[in-house]
């Protein structure tokens, strides 16, 4: 089936945590079910004065916003001090494959990934995507998967079962094993996506604080704290000059800045306040 023949038909959508496996007509999708008041959008703002690119990305996340998402990233200067690429996130899932995607170029632009509302479902992956993750407790929701009907809006129209079709349970198991790669590759937990799987698909369990710190939904991918806390040092001035007083203003700066609801430039700033702050 072409693809301009997809975009004008419903598609079945295996939703599992929000990551994708493309396989004939199935396409994985994540998130609650969505209308067209939430349709996503992706909001670019850049804060001239300290050459970072903050993007907000709200509704549902989608093909559409990937799109907008990868165009963005292409002009940041990922090798900017204290970092060049800020996301915020306020999402109640959407398109499972859009959403490893756009985690996958937040990596590669060493972005930073922080909840200013809410990030459940395939949000989370985008989440991972950060080198720096930052959420305020209750403010992730995860589910295990479930077998959908969507059209290419990612919006959720019907509940399909799986049970007894070989074929849907073969990709239900591929599908598993990519998740659990990417979060890993993310620096996620391995036990993380388990987790997710105890959660009914009807549901969504809000992470605590705690468990937001033992899985590594929050917090630093390791060789990207080591790096940024060396340049950090080497700037001197009121730059952290540790490992720990890195983290310990990131946390700050997640309390202070994220709980404001602040809009991106302002969030920008505020971030940076708090990191030459002690």
């Amino acid at each position: 089936m072409h693809t301009s023949s997809l975009n004008k038909t419903l598609i079945y959508a295996l939703v599992l945590l929000g990551m994708s496996l493309l396989l004939t007509t199935y396409i994985a999708v994540a998130g609650n079910k969505t209308d067209p008041s939430t349709a996503g959008s992706a909001k670019v703002e850049v804060d001239a004065k300290n050459k970072v690119m903050v993007i907000k990305i709200e509704g549902a996340i989608s093909r559409r916003i990937l799109g907008k998402l990868a165009k963005a990233i292409a002009r940041v200067n990922s090798d900017a001090t204290p970092f060049g690429l800020v996301v915020l996130l306020n999402s109640k899932g959407g398109d499972g494959g859009a959403a490893i995607k756009m985690g996958q170029l937040i990596r590669d632009a060493q972005g930073h990934t922080f909840v200013v509302g809410e990030c459940s479902s395939a949000c989370t992956f985008v989440l991972a995507g950060g080198v720096v993750r930052g959420a305020l407790p209750g403010t992730v929701g995860v589910h295990q998967g479930r077998l959908t009907k969507s059209n290419d809006a990612a919006k959720i129209l019907k509940e399909v079962t799986v049970d007894g079709d070989p074929k849907l349970e073969k990709i239900l198991q591929q599908f598993e094993t990519q998740a659990k790669g990417y979060l890993q590759d993310m620096g996620i937990h391995s036990d993380f996506f388990a987790f997710m799987q105890e959660i009914d698909s009807g549901a969504i369990h809000w992470m605590n604080k705690r468990e937001l710190e033992r899985f590594h939904v929050t917090g630093f991918e390791p060789n990207y704290l080591g790096t940024i806390a060396a340049a950090y040092k080497e700037a001197g001035g009121p730059w952290p000059t540790s490992h720990q007083q890195v983290i310990e203003r990131t946390e700050k700066a997640v309390e202070g800045c994220v709980s404001n609801g602040m809009i991106q430039e302002e969030f920008s700033r505020c971030y940076q306040s708090y990191l030459t702050h002690s």
